[in-house]
């Protein structure tokens, strides 16, 4: 803004012949605008990309407390199977089920 506005100060000129400022000055203003669609394409693509990626990674922090919940859910099985087995009279032979998780743990 302060760029094109600072190129843009009042002058003299002349509608059938521009003065070699002005030329000088539209042609520095068409760059400007050349830069920015550079930028703004440039930035386009890099939201793109960075949104893409962060779909990803929820995906993968999904999949992954599913995982964990799996996992705490097994963990809690295990120990109620080791802690029957342990409560277990040492003279009475293991029940099916005490047998059916203590082959499984």
């Amino acid at each position: 803004g302060t760029l094109i506005l600072g190129i843009l100060e009042p002058c003299r000129f002349s509608i059938d012949r521009p003065s070699l400022e002005i030329k000088a000055k539209l042609s520095l203003i068409s760059r400007a605008g050349a830069w920015m669609e550079v930028v703004t394409g440039a930035m386009g693509a890099l939201l793109s990309k960075l949104g893409n990626l962060l779909k990803e990674e929820y995906k993968l922090h999904r999949n992954l407390r599913e995982e964990i919940t799996f996992l705490k859910s097994e963990l809690e099985s295990m120990e109620a199977a080791l802690l029957k087995v342990s409560e277990a009279p040492i003279d009475q032979p293991p029940d099916r089920q005490v047998k059916i998780w203590a082959r499984d743990v």
